[in-house]
């Protein structure tokens, strides 16, 4: 019996010692996201780490709050913005002001429907959409 009694206490000590040792590597990174040009928080902007699937977004204010390891790079995007990169080494707050980005915007919007429906059966409003290229016309009207 007491062979098992310290098989299991050094088990369970060798669990505490690695616990420790992965806690010790990861940092908690709090700070705020802002926009450049106004100073305005940004919120729902993406904070993620590079080369993880470790993501969090901002507040209403741009604040955020992530854990990461020592020594990883925070990677923050914002739609039309320019995606910012920081290494960042030990714990503490990291704020981003982000520049307008000068990566393509979107030019072309597709809807995608599945099924069909006729326009006698159809209960909500719907509109019409010319296509300037082709003059097309499609969607339909509200009755």
């Amino acid at each position: 019996m007491k062979v098992n009694i310290r098989y299991l206490f050094s088990i369970v000590l060798m669990l505490g010692l690695v616990c420790q040792a992965w806690a010790q590597n990861n940092i908690q990174v709090t700070g705020k996201v802002t926009r450049k040009s106004t100073g305005e928080p940004l919120a729902n902007a993406t904070v993620s780490i590079k080369g993880t699937n470790t993501a969090t977004t901002t507040n209403d204010a741009g604040s955020f709050t992530i854990s990461m390891p020592q020594g990883g790079t925070l990677v923050v995007s914002y739609i039309g913005l320019a995606v910012t990169e920081t290494v960042v080494q030990r714990a503490g707050e990291v704020n981003f002001s982000m520049e307008e980005g000068t990566a393509a915007t979107l030019t072309d919007v597709v809807v995608v429907g599945y099924g069909q429906q006729r326009r006698a059966k159809l209960y909500r409003s719907y509109f019409y959409y010319q296509n300037k290229r082709t003059g097309t016309v499609t969607g339909s009207r509200s009755e």
